[in-house]
């Protein structure tokens, strides 16, 4: 398990507000659910390193990749890919972990500002297509 990318999928799912309390619950459920046993001083650690990764850009999109969202994705993950996503949208792009809404699949979340914007649903091109319209729209002048 890659204890970076569980935390900074954490920091995304909460916007960069992540509690103590968070932590602790969700190392409860990885140990009861998957026999999972996580360090809490290494994930606090992790977590702390995945928060300031957010908080350093402005704008960004992160792209789950995790397997739900890969099975129904329209958005392919490969870095040629992204590179002329980031390209088309003026802001980095990054494949990350879980978003935490699974029920969802596929998600990407814009971190633009202090603000967190969730597409959902990104599972055909027309829905691909207008949520890169409302990205561009948000990234260019902040309303969807």
């Amino acid at each position: 398990m890659d204890v970076w990318r569980s935390a900074l999928a954490m920091v995304i799912y909460r916007n960069g507000q992540v509690e103590e309390s968070d932590v602790d619950g969700l190392i409860e459920r990885y140990r009861e659910k998957k026999g999972i046993h996580l360090d809490r001083d290494i994930y606090m650690q992790a977590l702390a390193s995945a928060t300031r990764h957010y908080q350093k850009s402005e704008n960004r999109l992160f792209v789950c990749t995790d397997s739900r969202c890969l099975d129904r994705s329209w958005v392919c993950p490969s870095r040629p890919n992204l590179a002329a996503l980031e390209s088309e949208l003026g802001c980095p792009v990054e494949p990350t972990g879980c978003h935490w809404v699974c029920e969802e699949a596929p998600v990407v979340t814009l971190k633009r500002g202090i603000q967190a914007y969730r597409f959902a649903d990104c599972s055909s091109k027309e829905r691909w297509d207008e949520v890169r319209s409302q990205l561009r729209s948000l990234l260019k002048d902040g309303s969807a």
